[in-house]
């Protein structure tokens, strides 16, 4: 389904009415009124991005890593769809085999682990076997550098730790649905080694240390 308004012709009442009338397929709470009409027209023009982009996140998951068979689509830390970009325990990546500390999936838009816990690893004691435990894998995970900076033609807007931080910070520079295509791209570019320019709406944005 395909959802489409006019904000150009279509009257505040009209995009007030819009906006509720689709506001929970994308988590949004409904409004009584915009503060003026320029807001009314960018945010239903964001609603509409957001929602023609949701089904294409539900059609490319296919639950490839069995998140859906842990209840899981969505980051339980930042709430960005799962198909944009994770990595996984013992996943190799250029070579590294990367290693969790905790649980077995690893958001790369806010870099949380979730998911299943990795089970503890036995420790061999070699002296008189008097005792013996287990603990945690505490290897550090060999992670992706997330840092971002964003730029507004030669003007640099700002560093962040990510993609996530950066959209939190700027709500006004992308919809939710592009921070996720951002994400993505420049994940998928960072994990084969490849530094990348990504632009949107005017802006660049780039990973620093890939």
């Amino acid at each position: 389904m395909t959802y489409s308004i006019n904000t150009e012709t279509a009257s505040t009442k009209e995009l007030v009415a819009f906006y509720n009338a689709h506001a929970h397929n994308i988590g949004k709470k409904t409004v009584v009124k915009f503060t003026d009409r320029a807001t009314a027209q960018l945010r239903v023009r964001m609603m509409v991005e957001d929602l023609n982009y949701a089904p294409v996140e539900a059609e490319v998951t296919n639950d490839v890593f069995g998140f859906e068979t842990h209840g899981l689509t969505r980051c339980p830390h930042c709430d960005i769809h799962l198909n944009n970009g994770v990595g996984y325990h013992n996943q190799e990546v250029n070579g590294k085999t990367i290693k969790h500390a905790k649980f077995e999936f690893e958001c790369l838009a806010c870099g949380e682990e979730f998911g299943p816990a990795i089970p503890a690893k036995p420790v061999k004691v070699p002296t008189d076997g008097a005792w013996s435990e287990t603990r945690d894998n505490m290897k550090t995970s060999l992670k992706l550098d997330r840092t971002i900076v964003a730029y507004e033609g030669d003007e640099l807007q700002g560093t962040w730790s990510n993609a996530y931080r950066m959209w939190k910070d700027n709500p006004e520079w992308m919809t939710s649905g592009q921070q996720d295509r951002l994400t993505a791209k420049l994940y998928a570019a960072a994990k084969l080694g490849d530094k990348i320019k990504v632009e949107i709406n005017g802006r660049s944005f780039e990973l620093v240390n890939v």
